[in-house]
C-alpha cells in the first residue's frame, strides 16, 4: 500500500490546510527525532499520542516512526509479543 499526504487530504478549507500543516510538520519532526537516535516510545509521548491530527494520520506517524527503528530491534519487538501472545493462548486466565 502507498501512502502519500495527497490522499490523507480531506476538502480544501482553512481548518484542514492547518491540520495538513501539522500533519507535514509531525512527519519531519517524527523523522528527525527517529533519524538522531530518540526511542519510538518517547517518540510516541512526546508527538504522536498529542498531535492535532485523525487517528489515521496518528497510525501513519507511528508506522513511519516504526520503519526508522533498526530492523534487529523491530524483529525482537515482534518475537517478544508473539512469545507472550503465545503463553497466553496456552495459560489463558
Amino acid at each position: 500500500m502507498s501512502l502519500s499526504l495527497k490522499s490523507l487530504e480531506v476538502a480544501p478549507g482553512p481548518a484542514q490546510y492547518r491540520s495538513v500543516d501539522a500533519f507535514s510538520s509531525l512527519h519531519v519532526a517524527v523523522r528527525k527525532r527517529m533519524l538522531a537516535g530518540h526511542g519510538l516510545g518517547a517518540v510516541e509521548d512526546e508527538l504522536i499520542d498529542s498531535a492535532p491530527v485523525s487517528a489515521d494520520k496518528k497510525a501513519a506517524l507511528w508506522l513511519l516512526a516504526w520503519s526508522l527503528l533498526p530492523s534487529s530491534y523491530q524483529l525482537a519487538e515482534v518475537e517478544a509479543h508473539i512469545a507472550l501472545l503465545s503463553e497466553q493462548s496456552e495459560h489463558p486466565q
